[in-house]
């Protein structure tokens, strides 16, 4: 009986290993693929480990934390927020008026927002877009950082009057 247990172990160790151990870097086990990991490390080379950052996690950018430590506000998918204003600014972020927008930004501590392009989406996983948080090209409070193709990391630039 041991023999057995001790061999189930060294398989089960061998098996987790290659699905948990090195999923992260693996084409064919990661939902982050290389181009994100690439937008990932240029966020990085930008944004404060300290800074938050408003995202849609249902688009693999709640993953920016395990790969290069920054901070999301919406850590997995869903509608968790780590900030009182999070979920409201992911669901009306580009209709706001200055004041509210500002205001939540402010008080949220929110200096960057990322589209880390189309919704994941799988076999039992219902694709859950944030399309409130497209940001239209010349928007007033928001600058694009970085760019990879459709993902786009924006710097928030137009709250300075609001105290931000």
């Amino acid at each position: 009986a041991v023999i057995v247990v001790a061999w189930g172990g060294w398989a089960a160790h061998d098996r987790l290993d290659v699905t948990y151990g090195s999923a992260s870097t693996d084409p064919e086990a990661s939902v982050v693929s290389p181009q994100e990991r690439l937008f990932f490390k240029d966020i990085a080379q930008v944004v404060p480990e300290s800074d938050l950052i408003l995202n849609n996690a249902n688009d693999g950018s709640a993953l920016i934390y395990a790969y290069e430590n920054r901070r999301p506000v919406f850590m997995v998918a869903g509608t968790r927020s780590s900030t009182q204003y999070g979920l409201s600014l992911r669901n009306t972020l580009i209709d706001l008026p200055y004041g509210d927008l500002c205001g939540a930004l402010r008080e949220d501590r929110i200096r960057w927002v990322l589209n880390n392009g189309e919704a994941f989406h799988a076999d039992v996983i219902i694709k859950e877009d944030a399309p409130k948080m497209l940001i239209p090209r010349g928007h007033w409070a928001f600058t694009p950082e970085v760019e990879m193709g459709d993902r786009v990391l924006y710097r928030v630039s137009g709250c300075a009057a609001a105290g931000w």
